[in-house]
């Protein structure tokens, strides 16, 4: 099986200070990490293992898919200990591709659902599923024990999210790729139409 690993290097590339495996006893990939100012690390990616590691009190701490998980984690900057770590996902396949983290270190997570039940919040931009594979936007608390914001983003076809970033307003900024013809643009933007099978 895979594990997902988290490793640091010195500003020269000399020296492995600190490195460590993450996961379960089955396939975890890691995706995406940022680092608060303290330097805790968190990790994004999935997961398909019943037991990838969870903490007390975490948003989700039970494997829900019969394909794999989104997780978020969070260790200290010497990579010994696992501070927060909760699933993210519905009953299909969820994907983690991207996560980035605000000046109030709420993290927020960008990828790929294949599941009609993901979690959304009241008020979100949209939170039914549109098609078999959407994109998800997702903001949780720093100790990653509640989902703050969350929705689905896409068309009739397959969206993955690949990254996301904010501005200094706190906006959400996020990329990837569409296969749909009515994936959501707005008025007088660069490019309303589809161009070919899969656009950005």
């Amino acid at each position: 099986s895979n594990d997902v690993f988290v490793s640091k290097l010195d500003g020269g590339l000399t020296s492995l200070l600190a490195s460590t495996y993450l996961g379960g006893s089955y396939q975890d990939y890691g995706y995406s990490l940022a680092l608060d100012t303290g330097r805790n690390v968190y990790v994004t990616g999935w997961t398909e293992s019943t037991n990838f590691p969870t903490t007390s009190g975490a948003y989700d701490t039970s494997y829900s898919s019969n394909n794999s998980d989104v997780f978020v984690s969070k260790l200290d900057s010497g990579l010994t200990s696992l501070l927060a770590s909760t699933y993210l996902g519905g009953t299909d396949s969820d994907v983690g591709y991207s996560l980035v983290l605000d000046t109030s270190w709420n993290v927020y997570v960008t990828g790929n659902t294949w599941s009609s039940d993901f979690p959304t919040t009241s008020g979100a931009y949209d939170p039914v599923q549109n098609s078999s594979g959407d994109v998800f936007v997702s903001k949780l608390d720093s100790g990653l024990t509640s989902l703050l914001a969350s929705t689905y983003l896409g068309g009739l076809y397959n969206e993955e999210g690949w990254s996301l970033t904010l501005d200094i307003s706190g906006n959400v900024y996020i990329t990837g790729f569409t296969n749909s013809s009515n994936f959501p643009t707005t008025s007088g933007a660069y490019d309303t139409s589809q161009n070919g099978s899969s656009d950005v």
